[in-house]
């Protein structure tokens, strides 16, 4: 189960896809597992009536948390074993007033 709700949190963190919805049964992420379930009965026993391991909100934005982490590491590392590097920086304000920055490591 543990494989699966990482391998979907993955699959939608790198499509840029919300993990949830306006409630826990119409997102993304709920979706998704339910559609994995078809091919795994062991995640449809835990699904209909067992525990819901790692389904929650927290469990969800840690899991998504710790591969961030992992990402932003292994781009440091990259980036100290590199003889050059460059750092863009872009900004962008919105009509109402509020300011976005986008920083780009190349």
């Amino acid at each position: 189960m543990l494989q699966v709700v990482v391998t979907s949190i993955r699959l939608l963190g790198r499509q840029g896809l919300s993990f949830r919805g306006h409630d826990d049964a119409d997102g993304h992420f709920q979706n998704l597992v339910q559609l994995r379930s078809k091919d795994c009965s062991s995640i449809k026993v835990l699904l209909n009536g067992g525990r819901h391991c790692y389904m929650s909100h927290d469990s969800q934005n840690e899991l998504a948390q710790i591969m961030s982490h992992d990402i932003l590491h292994s781009v440091i590392s990259r980036m100290k074993e590199s003889v050059y590097f460059a750092v863009i920086a872009d900004e962008t304000t919105y009509t109402s007033g509020m300011l976005q920055m986008c920083i780009t490591l190349r």
